[in-house]
Protein backbone atom coordinates (compact mmCIF):
# COMPACT_ATOMS: atom_id res chain seq x y z
CA UNK A 1 0.00 0.00 0.00
CA UNK A 2 0.87 3.58 -0.93
CA UNK A 3 2.25 5.89 1.59
CA UNK A 4 0.75 8.72 -0.42
CA UNK A 5 -2.96 7.09 -0.31
CA UNK A 6 -3.72 8.02 3.45
CA UNK A 7 -2.53 12.00 2.93
CA UNK A 8 -5.27 12.11 -0.23
CA UNK A 9 -7.91 10.72 2.47
CA UNK A 10 -6.92 13.18 4.61
CA UNK A 11 -7.02 16.11 2.41
CA UNK A 12 -10.22 15.25 0.80
CA UNK A 13 -11.66 14.85 4.75
CA UNK A 14 -10.20 18.50 5.68
CA UNK A 15 -11.54 20.21 2.49
CA UNK A 16 -15.13 18.45 3.21
CA UNK A 17 -14.81 19.54 6.60
CA UNK A 18 -13.60 23.15 5.69
CA UNK A 19 -16.71 23.67 3.41
CA UNK A 20 -19.15 22.64 5.88
CA UNK A 21 -17.41 25.05 8.37
CA UNK A 22 -17.62 27.99 5.69
CA UNK A 23 -21.35 27.18 4.82
CA UNK A 24 -22.47 26.93 8.91
CA UNK A 25 -20.71 30.35 8.91
CA UNK A 26 -23.09 31.58 6.19
CA UNK A 27 -26.01 30.62 8.27
CA UNK A 28 -24.91 32.42 11.23
CA UNK A 29 -24.17 35.51 9.44
CA UNK A 30 -27.90 35.09 7.71
CA UNK A 31 -29.40 34.71 11.11
CA UNK A 32 -27.78 37.81 12.40
CA UNK A 33 -29.36 39.61 9.21
CA UNK A 34 -32.83 38.61 10.04
CA UNK A 35 -32.20 39.71 13.41
CA UNK A 36 -31.02 43.60 12.91
CA UNK A 37 -33.50 44.72 9.73
CA UNK A 38 -31.77 47.25 6.92
CA UNK A 39 -33.46 50.93 6.00
CA UNK A 40 -36.69 50.18 4.28
CA UNK A 41 -36.64 51.25 0.96
CA UNK A 42 -39.62 53.90 -1.03
CA UNK A 43 -42.80 52.34 -1.31
CA UNK A 44 -43.72 50.82 -4.69
CA UNK A 45 -46.85 51.86 -7.19
CA UNK A 46 -50.19 51.00 -6.59
CA UNK A 47 -51.20 48.04 -8.34
CA UNK A 48 -54.17 48.23 -10.95
CA UNK A 49 -57.22 47.54 -9.63
CA UNK A 50 -58.33 43.74 -9.72
CA UNK A 51 -61.81 42.75 -11.44
CA UNK A 52 -65.03 43.06 -10.16
CA UNK A 53 -65.75 40.12 -8.16
CA UNK A 54 -69.14 37.64 -8.73
CA UNK A 55 -72.45 38.50 -7.56
CA UNK A 56 -72.68 36.69 -4.62
CA UNK A 57 -76.08 34.52 -4.02
CA UNK A 58 -79.00 36.14 -2.25
CA UNK A 59 -78.93 36.62 1.28
CA UNK A 60 -82.09 35.26 3.25
CA UNK A 61 -85.07 37.43 3.65
CA UNK A 62 -85.43 39.51 6.71
CA UNK A 63 -87.60 40.15 9.00
CA UNK A 64 -90.44 42.97 7.93
CA UNK A 65 -89.57 46.33 9.50
CA UNK A 66 -91.80 48.55 11.20
CA UNK A 67 -94.46 51.15 9.72
CA UNK A 68 -92.94 54.29 9.36
CA UNK A 69 -94.59 57.51 10.61
CA UNK A 70 -97.23 58.99 8.18
CA UNK A 71 -96.11 61.73 5.64
CA UNK A 72 -97.78 64.90 5.28
CA UNK A 73 -100.86 64.94 3.68
CA UNK A 74 -100.77 66.44 0.31
CA UNK A 75 -102.61 69.25 -1.61
CA UNK A 76 -105.97 68.24 -2.83
CA UNK A 77 -106.64 66.75 -6.43
CA UNK A 78 -108.66 67.78 -8.52
CA UNK A 79 -112.04 66.52 -9.39
CA UNK A 80 -111.77 63.38 -11.40
CA UNK A 81 -114.49 62.91 -14.31
CA UNK A 82 -117.95 61.08 -13.43
CA UNK A 83 -118.19 57.40 -13.39
CA UNK A 84 -120.51 55.35 -15.13
CA UNK A 85 -123.79 55.23 -14.05
CA UNK A 86 -124.14 52.64 -12.04
CA UNK A 87 -126.81 49.72 -12.01
CA UNK A 88 -130.55 50.57 -11.12
CA UNK A 89 -131.93 50.01 -7.58
CA UNK A 90 -134.40 47.93 -6.21
CA UNK A 91 -137.66 49.14 -7.20
CA UNK A 92 -139.20 51.31 -4.09
CA UNK A 93 -143.02 50.30 -2.02
CA UNK A 94 -145.94 51.55 -3.52
CA UNK A 95 -146.61 54.47 -2.23
CA UNK A 96 -149.76 56.07 -0.52
CA UNK A 97 -152.94 56.30 -2.43
CA UNK A 98 -153.23 60.41 -3.10
CA UNK A 99 -156.34 61.99 -1.99
CA UNK A 100 -159.09 62.09 -4.86
CA UNK A 101 -159.78 64.68 -7.03
CA UNK A 102 -163.17 66.48 -7.68
CA UNK A 103 -165.64 64.50 -9.78
CA UNK A 104 -166.09 65.97 -13.06
CA UNK A 105 -167.79 64.10 -15.76
CA UNK A 106 -167.88 64.03 -19.43
CA UNK A 107 -171.22 65.82 -19.41
CA UNK A 108 -169.68 69.00 -17.11
CA UNK A 109 -166.86 69.38 -19.39
CA UNK A 110 -169.02 69.51 -22.26
CA UNK A 111 -170.89 72.30 -20.24
CA UNK A 112 -167.65 74.24 -19.74
CA UNK A 113 -166.16 74.05 -23.45
CA UNK A 114 -169.47 75.54 -24.66
CA UNK A 115 -169.61 78.50 -22.57
CA UNK A 116 -165.92 78.96 -22.99
CA UNK A 117 -166.50 79.23 -26.74
CA UNK A 118 -169.67 81.10 -26.02
CA UNK A 119 -167.64 83.82 -24.65
CA UNK A 120 -165.08 83.94 -27.05
CA UNK A 121 -167.58 84.42 -29.52
CA UNK A 122 -169.35 86.90 -27.71
CA UNK A 123 -165.89 89.22 -27.19
CA UNK A 124 -165.35 88.83 -31.64
CA UNK A 125 -168.79 90.56 -32.00
CA UNK A 126 -167.65 93.31 -29.41
CA UNK A 127 -164.50 93.97 -31.37
CA UNK A 128 -166.50 93.76 -34.84
CA UNK A 129 -168.96 96.12 -33.22
CA UNK A 130 -166.00 98.69 -32.05
CA UNK A 131 -164.43 98.71 -35.10
CA UNK A 132 -166.92 100.78 -36.30
CA UNK A 133 -166.23 103.59 -33.55
CA UNK A 134 -164.19 105.96 -34.59
CA UNK A 135 -162.61 106.07 -31.33
CA UNK A 136 -161.74 102.15 -30.98
CA UNK A 137 -159.73 100.75 -33.75
CA UNK A 138 -158.44 96.94 -33.49
CA UNK A 139 -155.03 95.74 -35.04
CA UNK A 140 -154.24 92.40 -35.06
CA UNK A 141 -155.93 91.76 -31.59
CA UNK A 142 -154.64 94.74 -30.05
CA UNK A 143 -157.46 97.24 -29.66
CA UNK A 144 -156.89 100.92 -29.35
CA UNK A 145 -159.20 102.74 -27.34
CA UNK A 146 -159.64 106.79 -27.25
CA UNK A 147 -160.81 108.18 -24.31
CA UNK A 148 -162.18 111.62 -23.37
CA UNK A 149 -160.71 115.00 -22.28
CA UNK A 150 -156.92 116.04 -22.11
CA UNK A 151 -154.15 115.98 -19.69
CA UNK A 152 -150.45 115.78 -19.38
CA UNK A 153 -147.82 112.84 -20.22
CA UNK A 154 -147.72 111.61 -16.64
CA UNK A 155 -152.00 111.36 -15.85
CA UNK A 156 -152.41 109.79 -19.40
CA UNK A 157 -149.84 107.39 -18.54
CA UNK A 158 -151.65 106.68 -15.24
CA UNK A 159 -154.99 106.48 -16.86
CA UNK A 160 -154.20 103.49 -19.33
CA UNK A 161 -152.54 101.99 -16.31
CA UNK A 162 -154.93 101.87 -14.22
CA UNK A 163 -157.76 100.50 -16.90
CA UNK A 164 -155.48 97.75 -17.56
CA UNK A 165 -153.32 99.28 -20.80
CA UNK A 166 -151.11 101.37 -21.17
CA UNK A 167 -150.52 104.59 -23.31
CA UNK A 168 -150.64 103.82 -27.29
CA UNK A 169 -147.28 102.89 -28.66
CA UNK A 170 -146.86 102.20 -32.99
CA UNK A 171 -144.54 99.69 -33.17
CA UNK A 172 -145.41 99.28 -37.12
CA UNK A 173 -147.16 101.40 -40.28
CA UNK A 174 -150.44 99.26 -39.42
CA UNK A 175 -150.57 100.76 -36.25
CA UNK A 176 -149.54 104.03 -36.83
CA UNK A 177 -152.56 104.09 -39.36
CA UNK A 178 -155.18 102.25 -36.71
CA UNK A 179 -153.92 105.86 -34.81
CA UNK A 180 -154.11 107.84 -37.66
CA UNK A 181 -157.57 106.65 -38.02
CA UNK A 182 -158.74 107.47 -34.59
CA UNK A 183 -157.24 110.68 -34.28
CA UNK A 184 -157.99 112.21 -37.89
CA UNK A 185 -161.93 111.67 -36.75
CA UNK A 186 -161.12 113.72 -33.07
CA UNK A 187 -159.50 116.24 -34.48
CA UNK A 188 -157.16 116.16 -31.66
CA UNK A 189 -153.28 115.54 -31.02
CA UNK A 190 -152.76 112.75 -28.65
CA UNK A 191 -149.97 111.38 -26.26
CA UNK A 192 -147.44 108.17 -27.50
CA UNK A 193 -146.46 106.04 -24.53
CA UNK A 194 -143.00 106.67 -25.81
CA UNK A 195 -140.66 109.14 -24.12
CA UNK A 196 -136.75 110.00 -24.21
CA UNK A 197 -133.95 108.96 -21.75
CA UNK A 198 -132.34 112.25 -20.37
CA UNK A 199 -129.05 111.09 -21.23
CA UNK A 200 -128.66 109.27 -24.19
CA UNK A 201 -131.57 110.57 -25.98
CA UNK A 202 -133.23 107.18 -26.73
CA UNK A 203 -136.86 106.98 -27.37
CA UNK A 204 -138.28 103.92 -25.32
CA UNK A 205 -141.37 102.30 -25.54
CA UNK A 206 -143.36 101.93 -21.82
CA UNK A 207 -141.52 98.44 -20.92
CA UNK A 208 -138.02 100.02 -21.67
CA UNK A 209 -136.73 98.20 -25.01
CA UNK A 210 -135.30 100.42 -27.50
CA UNK A 211 -138.14 101.86 -30.30
CA UNK A 212 -137.98 99.64 -33.24
CA UNK A 213 -140.23 102.09 -35.69
CA UNK A 214 -140.99 105.93 -35.96
CA UNK A 215 -142.42 108.49 -38.17
CA UNK A 216 -140.73 112.01 -37.18
CA UNK A 217 -142.13 114.46 -39.27
CA UNK A 218 -139.59 116.68 -40.92
CA UNK A 219 -136.85 118.37 -38.89
CA UNK A 220 -138.13 116.40 -35.56
CA UNK A 221 -137.16 115.42 -33.27
CA UNK A 222 -135.36 118.37 -32.31
CA UNK A 223 -135.22 118.46 -28.27
CA UNK A 224 -136.09 122.61 -28.25
CA UNK A 225 -134.80 123.54 -24.84
CA UNK A 226 -133.45 120.57 -23.88
CA UNK A 227 -137.19 119.58 -22.40
CA UNK A 228 -138.66 117.93 -25.11
CA UNK A 229 -138.87 114.36 -24.02
CA UNK A 230 -142.57 112.89 -24.85
CA UNK A 231 -143.91 112.80 -28.48
CA UNK A 232 -146.94 114.05 -29.49
CA UNK A 233 -149.05 112.23 -32.47
CA UNK A 234 -150.11 114.80 -34.71
CA UNK A 235 -153.51 114.81 -36.88
CA UNK A 236 -151.35 114.44 -39.73
CA UNK A 237 -149.87 111.33 -38.40
CA UNK A 238 -146.62 112.29 -38.07
CA UNK A 239 -144.71 112.50 -34.65
CA UNK A 240 -143.17 115.21 -32.99
CA UNK A 241 -141.06 115.63 -29.73
CA UNK A 242 -142.66 118.03 -27.05
CA UNK A 243 -142.69 119.04 -23.22
CA UNK A 244 -144.31 116.37 -21.55
CA UNK A 245 -146.56 119.44 -19.53
CA UNK A 246 -148.14 119.66 -22.14
CA UNK A 247 -151.94 118.54 -22.79
CA UNK A 248 -153.26 116.13 -25.33
CA UNK A 249 -155.93 113.67 -25.80
CA UNK A 250 -155.65 110.20 -24.69
CA UNK A 251 -155.36 106.60 -26.73
CA UNK A 252 -154.75 103.67 -24.74
CA UNK A 253 -154.19 100.23 -26.05
CA UNK A 254 -154.91 96.75 -24.65
CA UNK A 255 -153.86 93.76 -25.47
Amino acid sequence: MSLHRPLVVVAVVTSILAILHGQEMDIEKLKMCTMFPGIPGSPGNNGLNGRDGRDGNDGIKGERGYPGFPGVQGPKANDGRPGKVGPAGQKGEKGDKGYEGPICNTSQMADLEAKLQLLQDNLSQLRKAFSFNAGIQDVEGKLFVASIGKTNFENAKRMCREAGGELVSPRNSAENKAIYDIVREMGKSVFLGIKATQTERLFKYPNGDEIIYSNWDSGEPNNVNNNEDCVEFKSNQMWNDVSCDYQFSIVCEFV
